[in-house]
């Protein structure tokens, strides 16, 4: 939708449907990656757990775990929040593929450091927001981030370098053969 906006055309569900197909091989791609981003997360959480006991009535070995996962925790939150904060705009945009768009992404934010942080943070605070409302609000929230990352991404990368995507057309109507 923020293509076609941005375009200057009403956006139109079946096009959105269109564009949505026709990066859907990609989008699986993404999926992937995430999925063992997560799996190696989740190892990760339990070698801490294997690795730093937290003692019975222990406060310090509590907070040594608790510093430990929180550290560990934040090097995937951050490498996740670089991959994707600028990926899926980009394969919506351009015909490139996944593994092209989470490396466009991760130095995107690496050379905006400041403002990739504050955009973390604010997509955290609204998230938090969305669940406060017993996810009601996520009704509202997300497309709200989806459109605020196709600017950011739009304002971030010049990703002319890339064809645009072409979409592709409507099928003819055949009642009118």
């Amino acid at each position: 939708m923020s293509r076609a906006l941005e375009q200057d055309r009403a956006p139109r569900p079946a096009e959105c449907l269109r564009l949505a197909r026709s990066v859907v091989g990609q989008a699986a791609v993404f999926a992937l990656l995430q999925l063992v981003v997560l799996f190696t997360w989740s190892r990760a959480g339990m070698l801490v757990s294997a690795f730093v006991p937290v003692e019975s009535g222990d406060l310090r070995s509590l907070v040594e775990f608790l510093a430990v996962g929180s550290a560990l925790g934040t090097v995937f939150a951050a490498f996740t929040f670089a991959a994707t904060a600028f990926s899926l705009p980009m394969i919506a945009d351009r015909d490139v593929d996944m593994v092209t768009a989470v490396v466009s992404s991760i130095n995107a934010v690496l050379r905006n450091k400041r403002v990739a942080l504050l955009w973390a943070l604010l997509i955290v605070a609204i998230t938090v927001a969305g669940f406060a409302t017993l996810f009601i609000g996520l009704g509202v929230l997300m497309p709200w981030l989806a459109y605020s990352a196709w600017h950011a991404y739009r304002e971030t990368l010049d990703a002319s370098g890339w064809p645009p995507l072409a979409v592709n057309p409507a099928p003819a109507d055949r009642s009118r053969a």
